[in-house]
């Protein structure tokens, strides 16, 4: 991580955000202070400020921050790891839509922002903007089935195999239940998550799956 790089960043970052702060400690790059937003989802504009820490590592920009809400105001079921930092979605999700934008103020604005909209719009609405997935691993189901657009599991578990293994093969039938070849069906989009997703990354889904197959079965 280059250090011009991240003064650069953050310094675009502080046009927008001014109450962020930069502070380097034991050689980690910490983001941290008020942050003040305004969002909209149909029509629904929010105002809100949250107090926010963002651990920058040391393999950024391609590892991303880590985000943490430090003010107590998102409560620990609220879409947060154990350790406290947020969960703003599905993992290749949130690295997909940081690499279209690859900046703090790019992280800021496309991840971490809508993450707090929706618990601002939540405690003002009693319901989520977006729509919720589930927690863990069956949140990882479920945006995969609407990433494919397959209900089944039994469909979905074809294609996460595909991408466990590594092992494109575009001749052989689409799991989805098509009855067509891969390549003429879901093969253009599970090579692109080939390409994006780091090696071993659908391992644990996989296991998952197949885990949760089994317990069907008895």
């Amino acid at each position: 991580m280059e250090q011009g790089l991240i003064i650069d960043q953050f310094d675009e970052l502080r046009v927008l955000y001014s109450g962020l702060t930069l502070q380097k400690t034991d050689g980690v790059w910490n983001i941290q202070g008020q942050l003040i937003f305004i969002a909209s989802f149909a029509d629904q504009i929010i105002e809100d400020e949250y107090s926010i820490l963002l651990v920058v590592p040391e393999s950024y920009p391609d590892c991303l921050p880590v985000a943490f809400e430090t003010g107590n105001l998102i409560p620990r079921y609220f879409h947060k790891y154990k350790d406290g930092n947020l969960c703003l979605g599905e993992p290749l999700a949130v690295w997909k839509t940081f690499s279209e934008q690859p900046t703090l103020l790019g992280f800021v604005q496309r991840n971490l922002i809508p993450y707090l909209y929706s618990y601002s719009y939540l405690r003002k609405n009693k319901k989520l903007p977006f729509g919720e997935l589930s927690h863990g691993e069956l949140g990882r189901i479920e945006y995969y089935q609407d990433l494919f657009n397959v209900r089944s599991e039994h469909s979905l578990f074809g294609l996460i195999s595909i991408l466990a293994q590594g092992e494109y093969r575009g001749h052989i039938q689409c799991p989805c239940g098509s009855k067509k070849r891969l390549r003429l069906c879901h093969g253009p989009q599970v090579l692109e998550i080939m390409r994006s997703a780091p090696l071993g990354y659908f391992k644990s889904l996989y296991q998952f799956m197949s885990q949760r197959g089994l317990a069907r079965l008895r």
